[in-house]
Parts: C-alpha cells; structure tokens; sequence
C-alpha cells in the first residue's frame, strides 16, 4: 500500500484520472503504461510544439508552470528527453514583458 499511495501522490490530475479504481501499485502502473505509451509521433511534435509556444496568459505563475510541467510529463512518458535548460527556455520565453529583466 505505500508504494500505492506514493504513485498516486505523484500523479497530475489528468494521470489520475486514468488510474481511478486501482487497487494496486501494479495496477496503477499497467494502467499508466497504457495511457501514455500509445502516443503517436503527431501528438508528441504537438506536445513539442505546445511547449515552445506556451504563454503565461492571464494565469498566475504557478499555474503557467503547471502546464508546462504537464506538458513536459506527457512527452516524458512518451519517451522523449526532455532537456531542463530548453523548459527554462520555454517558461521564460512565454512570460509577459512585465516580466522581463531590468
């Protein structure tokens, strides 16, 4: 159970999601394994995409960050590498001139 509890508090809420009704730790990861191996080349150049064209928008920083780390796990689970320098990037590049360094 507390192998369980870890991979469940580590989930997003749209992993969670996938995962509702799982009774083991083997279970929740088979039911991973599922969702997010089956992504195909277009969504991942998609997911690629929407990383460097994320824009903070109206929402506060933590929420930005939260769908930038979304976005990173969904091609993560895909198997992609993911560099922390290019999200650092990404994040910065999409702030709004408020934002920008003196």
């Amino acid at each position: 159970m507390p192998l369980l509890s870890l991979l469940i508090a580590t989930l997003s809420d749209d992993a969670i999601e996938h995962v509702v009704g799982c009774k083991t730790s083997h279970e929740v990861w088979t039911a991973l394994q599922n969702r997010y191996m089956s992504i195909s080349s277009a969504s991942v150049n998609h997911l690629k995409a929407e990383l460097h064209i994320i824009q903070k928008g109206g929402d506060n920083v933590d929420k930005y960050l939260l769908r930038m780390k979304v976005i990173r796990d969904k091609l993560t689970a895909a198997g992609e590498k993911i560099i922390d320098n290019d999200v650092v990037i990404a994040a910065l590049t999409g702030l709004p001139a408020d934002f920008d360094m003196i």
